[in-house]
């Protein structure tokens, strides 16, 4: 899963760069696995000064982000394990068959 997303780094940059607040309290980067407020205020700090390049660029520009490859991988394997999930941010919910 995580050479899936290194090979779509493009895609999940944009992600880190355009991601948008679900309600006035609640941002989508709070849904990544290990980013709190504290870190995703940092990264909209530093999106607003120039959007992010790739992977390694977060990691230089957010102290917090070691390794946005392996956060997204986790997002993705939460939201594929739980069919319930209320929010998608990289998958889509699982077909009713009936």
């Amino acid at each position: 899963l995580i050479e899936i997303v290194k090979n779509n780094e493009e895609r999940f940059v944009k992600f880190f760069n355009e991601c948008p607040a679900i309600t006035t309290r609640f941002h989508a980067l709070e849904l990544l696995p290990g980013l709190g407020k504290k870190t995703m205020f940092e990264i909209l700090e530093e999106r607003k000064k120039e959007p992010f390049k790739s992977f390694d660029d977060i990691k230089k520009r957010v102290k917090a982000v070691h390794s946005p490859e392996k956060i997204i991988a986790k997002r993705i394997l939460e939201e594929l394990e739980n069919p319930n999930e209320k929010y998608r941010l990289f998958t889509r919910p699982p077909l009713i068959r009936r």
